[in-house]
């Protein structure tokens, strides 16, 4: 996702697949912070929507009911709750999430100190829910004055170190209670058995302790695990332990490459990349089979991995996977991250396919974004010169024009300064065709050129120690302020603008 640092977002990454929720407290809750915002709380004083989310938590135990495999869980310390979200994904690959019940959750808690922050599934297939239990769970510096206010009058600061943990059971006792564990003096053999456990906790821990051991004796029996098990989270699971202890041989990627689980193929995809960046023919070709595989998360990985291939035939590898897929924006951003510096001569290759190639209008949207996002005045001069000509495929100069404009929601800044007036842009602008003369006209604002008239400010280029600091700064955004803030700074609508 960050090969390329022209490609500002990516499709894939910090996607939202539910508007945010509304949430169902027991009980009234003032004691919140911004509670006098109309769209903070409803009349009765409860909560409205989710406000301190948490703690995202897939059930992956066997001791409670099989529907909430299909979950994710959430914390809403503000509001004295735990979410359930039902998680489903289409044909196509998008998920989607929506509230489990009608007016109602998980697990609420009448007692306003009640504190939901952590989930984690347990040892013995049930769910953890770890409470803070404390009135003031905002540091000092957020705490407004309506809610220093409420603190106040509810007595909220008091008691504290009274935090506890609590264990989600189920009255029908499903599945059978996992053995006490003790996996840290477990062999590396038993370590093996367990990678295919009923719970979940026991496979990953498994599967993180021999990985950690670094015990290579236990190869042979991960590769038959990973070529035959019938639980395809057995294969998974010893597919990846294999690549942690550096055992992941040829024969037993290949096997997975055609493995009928899904995300075994992906992670055999993944595994490869280093085999493929070394020039291996023969494990290209058995990946590049899996193009037209019929399941979109294979198809991603393999236009992510490509992009790992020698320089020498990455780029016609890339092509053929636009050529299979290039419908889909994930793959198009995945081709495009990989084509750092190389993104004007693979669009100009991409656009000579003619107007019969109208599915990869998503990759060409794409490099233009790409390309514009570059600032390089010559390359953006040849985007709008492409984007300019009437006797182009409409879909074409639509896409050209899209990628060019300035992302939704985002002002001010992003400005090129190019060296000479660019006359098909403008004629666009002036022309009939009303969806272009849109686009157009939305490209053209965040363009300088000579003799422009323009109230932006010139822009000082970094000096070298400014450019090291904005890389280190960038580095910090995009692990942990992207999510909300979003790559390009427009902001999750509603929570982070």
């Amino acid at each position: 996702a960050v090969r390329n640092p022209n490609l500002p977002s990516l499709r894939g990454v910090y996607e939202r697949l539910t508007p945010n929720v509304a949430v169902w407290p027991a009980h009234k809750t003032p004691a919140v912070n911004r509670g006098y915002r109309a769209e903070t709380m409803r009349a009765d004083s409860t909560l409205a929507h989710y406000t301190s989310a948490g703690s995202p938590t897939a059930y992956v135990g066997n001791r409670l009911p099989s529907e909430l495999k299909s979950s994710v869980f959430v914390t809403e310390s503000a509001g004295n709750l735990v979410g359930r979200l039902v998680v489903r994904e289409p044909d196509d690959g998008v998920p989607t999430a929506r509230s489990a019940y009608d007016h109602a959750e998980f697990l609420t808690g009448s007692d306003e100190r009640f504190r939901p922050v952590n989930l984690a599934n347990a040892p013995d297939g049930t769910l953890y829910v770890v409470d803070m239990y404390r009135g003031i769970i905002q540091h000092r510096v957020f705490i407004t004055g309506y809610l220093e206010q409420k603190i106040i009058e509810r007595g909220l600061e008091q008691p504290v170190g009274l935090g506890r943990i609590w264990r989600i059971v189920h009255t029908s006792s499903t599945g059978t209670p996992s053995e006490t564990p003790h996996l840290t003096a477990a062999p590396p053999a038993a370590l093996v058995g367990y990678l295919s456990h009923p719970n979940g906790w026991w496979r990953m821990t498994a599967q993180r302790l021999l990985v950690e051991h670094g015990d290579t004796s236990v190869a042979s029996a991960l590769r038959r695990m990973a070529s035959g098990h019938a639980d395809d989270k057995a294969r998974l699971h010893a597919l990846w332990t294999l690549d942690g202890l550096g055992q992941a041989d040829r024969t037993t990627i290949q096997t997975a490459l055609t493995d009928a689980s899904a995300p075994v193929r992906s992670a055999a995809i993944r595994i490869v990349e280093p085999m493929l960046a070394r020039g291996d023919t023969a494990l290209e070709t058995a990946v590049l089979r899996l193009l037209a595989d019929r399941n979109p998360a294979v198809r991603r990985q393999l236009a992510a991995s490509a992009g790992e291939l020698p320089a020498a035939t990455r780029e016609d590898a890339l092509r053929r996977v636009v050529g299979q897929n290039g419908d889909d924006p994930v793959v198009a951003d995945l081709v495009v991250s990989a084509l750092s510096g190389r993104e004007l001569t693979f669009l100009e290759r991409l656009l000579a396919g003619g107007s019969d190639a109208e599915h990869t209008a998503p990759t060409a949207r794409a490099l233009a974004r790409a390309l514009v996002t570059s600032r390089n005045a010559e390359s953006v001069q040849r985007v709008l010169a492409l984007a300019g000509q009437t006797s182009r495929a409409r879909w074409q100069r639509l896409a050209l024009l899209e990628g060019a404009r300035r992302p939704t929601g985002q002002q001010g800044g992003f400005v090129v300064q190019l060296t000479e007036k660019p006359t098909g842009l403008l004629a666009t602008i002036a022309g009939a065709d009303t969806a272009l003369r849109a686009r157009a006209a939305q490209v053209e604002p965040s363009l300088s050129w000579p003799d422009k008239k323009t109230a932006a400010p010139p822009v000082k280029p970094f000096t070298p120690a400014e450019r090291m600091r904005f890389a280190a700064g960038e580095k910090q955004f995009l692990a942990t302020c992207a999510a909300c803030h979003q790559v390009r700074g427009t902001g999750l609508a509603g929570v982070a603008k």
